[in-house]
This record gives C-alpha cells, structure tokens and sequence, in this order.
C-alpha cells in the first residue's frame, strides 16, 4: 500500500514493504481483515498506482507517516489488537560503506539498529524482516535479542536466502522461504527443516513478480509456516491465492465457515503489504 525504493521506481532509501498482519482466530478472520484494511487504505490514498506486489506506492509520505497512516485505518476499520503492522526493510539495498541511507541520511550500522527500534518502539510493530545487510551479522545478533525484548520479530530473508546451509540460529527469530529462491520443492523443504532444527519460525514468500500459480498456499499449510507473505488482494495473481487458501478449507465449496474456533497447527497468518518497497 506504501511502496518505495525499488519497487517504486524510485531511489532505495526506504522500506520495501510495511505489511498489515491479521491475527485472527481463523484463516477466514485473516483474509476478511486484510481485505478489509487494504480497501479501506486504497480509499484513504484514493487509490494510488499498485507495485508489483499490489502494494500502494506512495512517494510523498515518509515511513513513519505511512505507518501512522496504516495505524490510523486500522483503527477506523475497529481492528484494533486484531491487525498489527511489520516492515520489509529490505537493508541489503540501503547498505552503503559499511552504513545504510535511509531517507535521505546516512547511518552507522550501530546508529540504525537505534533507528529501527524506535520506528518498532514508536509504531508498535510486531515484524520486522531484514533489519541489516546479511553481511553484518554482528549487527544481526545484537539487534535480534532487543528486538525480542521489545515484542517483535526479526525475520531474516535476503539473509538466509532459502538455503539450508545458510539457516542458523542467533541471528533471527524467523527464516522467510521463497520456493523461487530456493530453486526446488525438495530444497525449500530441507530450508524449513533445518529452520525448525535450529528453533526458528518460518514465513513462506511470494516474489514481487508473480504468476497465478498458488503452490506457496500448499507449501505454507504443509510446513506449518507461522506467516505467509501473498501481497496485497488486487488483482490475479494476488487473488487467486487467497482464493486457494478459502478452498484449502473448504469455504469455498461448501459455504461453511471452517469448524475450529482458532487455526490448527499448519494454517499461517496472512502477511499483506501494505507498503511495498519491495
């Protein structure tokens, strides 16, 4: 709903993604408040240009006014506790000389490790992927523990890459898994395995650049993803994955609503992005 950087066309100096997280009790609860809040926000913008994620790319509000915007919606949407907010910072592309550049300024990477912790403190976010260049590991494992104390999440993408062999513990709370990425089923596979093996959470992705196929909703219930990313719901290739995930539990076909009261072990949360950077 936010995009910048790359995937606005623009300069990369800000976020790629700042996601709207449903945490309803079912599947359906999550996909009912993430459309929700996405129609909601694209009247508020009065319907921006969508990135290649249907994200909203909006190029004259900073990232903390876009979160306090997204706040905002949320809480005329009476979603309140029910939507929290995360971010792609997507920091490989904001590394510079051993710093990032973040609108417009330049920081030492101890200096935004602090910054992104206030954004996190400031704006209550629950989610935060990709905090550092995957080569500052130091910044990683510094800034993960504090991040933790502070309610929120590091979920480490371009850091771990899909690879088995890459996936650690210490450095995130999360693994995020682009089958994409990873090159075959059987490599994803052993990527969320090794994740589970080191303690780590797992979030399965979609690519900015997406066909309509809906195997990542299959992958997220096989694996047991606690999040998955499918972009926001415009268009076919967004849509039709949230529509797979309606059939997986049968609303579709049978026009019930799915019997348990919360998501059994296997059903992820929608991750929707709300601005996309990225």
């Amino acid at each position: 709903t936010f995009s910048g950087g790359i995937h606005a066309q623009g300069p990369a100096d800000s976020f790629q993604q700042i996601m709207a997280i449903p945490l309803g009790e079912t599947l359906t609860d999550d996909i009912r408040m993430a459309m929700q809040v996405h129609s909601a926000l694209a009247r508020t913008l009065d319907n921006p240009r969508l990135s290649a994620s249907s994200g909203f790319m909006v190029t004259d509000r900073s990232t903390r006014d876009q979160l306090t915007t997204l706040a905002s919606v949320i809480q005329a949407c009476g979603l309140d506790g029910q939507v929290a907010s995360g971010v792609d910072v997507a920091a490989e592309h904001l590394s510079i000389d051993g710093g990032y550049r973040f609108e417009g300024a330049t920081h030492t990477s101890a200096d935004f490790g602090e910054l992104l912790l206030s954004i996190v403190d400031d704006h209550g976010l629950a989610y935060v992927e990709d905090p550092f260049d995957p080569a500052d590991t130091t910044a990683w494992r510094t800034f993960t523990p504090r991040l933790g104390t502070a309610g929120a999440s590091t979920v480490g993408d371009d850091l771990f890459a899909s690879d088995a062999q890459r996936i650690q513990p210490g450095l995130a709370h999360a693994a995020l898994l682009k089958p994409s990425q990873a090159g075959t089923v059987s490599a994803t596979l052993d990527a969320a395995s090794e994740a589970a093996f080191a303690g780590l959470r797992t979030v399965v992705s979609h690519r900015s650049g997406e066909t309509e196929d809906t195997a990542i909703c299959d992958l997220a219930i096989a694996v047991g993803a606690d999040h998955i990313k499918i972009g926001g719901p415009r268009r076919g290739d967004r849509i039709t994955k949230y529509n797979r995930f309606l059939r997986l539990l049968g609303v579709a076909s049978t026009g019930r609503p799915p019997t348990p009261a919360r998501p059994p072990k296997g059903e992820p949360a929608c991750l929707v992005p709300v601005s996309s950077s990225s």
